[in-house]
């Protein structure tokens, strides 16, 4: 599934740092990137699974792109990462890219809300 993908108005480094600041809002933790590289990505806290056995935990990767018209384009993949914790050699943690949109919106509208905090600054 292809990365939901927005465009925003600000210099990278502001939308970088709103972007930072949504991730954090929204209870994940950066793992990696940073604002020369246009990237940054996160992880949720691990949460219990369908069983007691079993654990959840999402990611999220941003990537920004600057456009040739001084916005940014931002694209966001968000990941269910799902471990059965009964038997981790005959099944490992699964992946799949979340498709309910109701994530990435929760993203977006935090970046927005970011974004005007930095620019009221």
């Amino acid at each position: 599934m292809p990365p939901k993908v927005r465009i925003v108005q600000g210099e990278q480094r502001q939308v970088y740092e709103a972007a930072r600041l949504a991730i954090d809002k929204l209870g994940y933790q950066q793992t990696s990137g940073g604002p020369a590289q246009g990237r940054l990505e996160g992880l949720s806290h691990i949460g219990g699974g369908d069983n007691f056995r079993s654990s959840r935990q999402r990611s999220i990767s941003i990537h920004l792109q600057p456009r040739d018209d001084g916005n940014i384009e931002v694209q966001v993949q968000l990941v269910e990462i799902v471990e059965d914790n009964y038997n981790k050699l005959a099944n490992p943690a699964t992946e799949t890219p979340l498709r309910d949109p109701a994530g990435y919106d929760a993203f977006f509208d935090e970046l927005e809300r970011q974004l005007q905090g930095l620019k009221g600054k």
